[in-house]
């Protein structure tokens, strides 16, 4: 986890809980690019919206939450963690299918270096 920097570092809690909120979102708006055949997901910015949440949620759980706390932020908690666990699901999915592509294109790229061999030898 990434310790917070500049502004964010100076975050009360429950405005840092708010801006994690939007910084999910937001993250699961451009890792749903990815399965949009035509779109080209910004990695760049996903990356830096990356760095940015994890430095939101540090913010968020630097200190000890008092029961108090929790029970008037338990909506927005129980939000994160709902959005917490569509991001995972969502990044795992993108994982697997990029995967698939890369060995999928593997095996294409087989294909050709061997049809290229078995051409070659048609033709000494």
């Amino acid at each position: 986890m990434t310790k917070p920097r500049g502004s964010i570092a100076e975050l009360a809690v429950p405005e840092a809980l708010q801006q994690c909120l939007k910084a999910t979102r937001k993250l699961l708006d451009e890792f749903a690019q990815f399965e949009e055949p035509e779109a080209e997901p910004d990695t760049d910015k996903i990356e830096k919206l990356t760095s940015i949440r994890e430095q939101l949620i540090y913010q968020t759980f630097a200190e000890t939450w008092s029961d108090e706390a929790v029970n008037q932020h338990r909506q927005e908690l129980e939000e994160l963690e709902s959005l917490d666990v569509q991001l995972r699901e969502l990044a795992q999915k993108v994982r697997d299918e990029l995967h698939q592509k890369r060995s999928a294109n593997q095996h294409n790229r087989k294909a050709v270096n061997a049809y290229g061999t078995a051409k070659g030898q048609f033709h000494r």
